[in-house]
């Protein structure tokens, strides 16, 4: 799959779940996590550059349930790409993230 339309798959889905339709909200977290699980740890960096952004703003949301999806997400992320995060700290910005979640806790 060509990066462009990577980037731009995992970017609508997170919208969506940003905001889409709080009946369907749900839905589309869970294919944006399925898709997250088929990619390569070679694509994580397009694909970490294309939802981080949208996770960032997710997290800071005003309803609890879109909070609780992107939690899920950045769960989701971290999990399965641990490895590529950890050698480049730079596509996430660690302390931000972990203000923005213990802020939720």
């Amino acid at each position: 799959m060509r990066e462009a339309n990577l980037k731009n798959i995992i970017s609508q889905l997170a919208s969506k779940v940003l905001e889409g339709d709080k009946e369907c909200r749900d839905i589309y977290s869970m294919a944006c996590q399925s898709f997250m699980l088929e990619i390569s740890d070679s694509n994580a960096p397009i694909i970490t550059q294309s939802i981080y952004p949208i996770i960032k703003s997710g997290l800071v949301h005003k309803q609890e349930d879109v909070v609780e999806e992107f939690v899920d997400l950045f769960t989701e992320l971290l999990k399965k790409f641990t490895k590529v995060l950890i050698n480049n700290q730079g596509l996430i910005d660690q302390a931000e993230m972990l203000k923005n979640l213990f802020e939720r806790l």
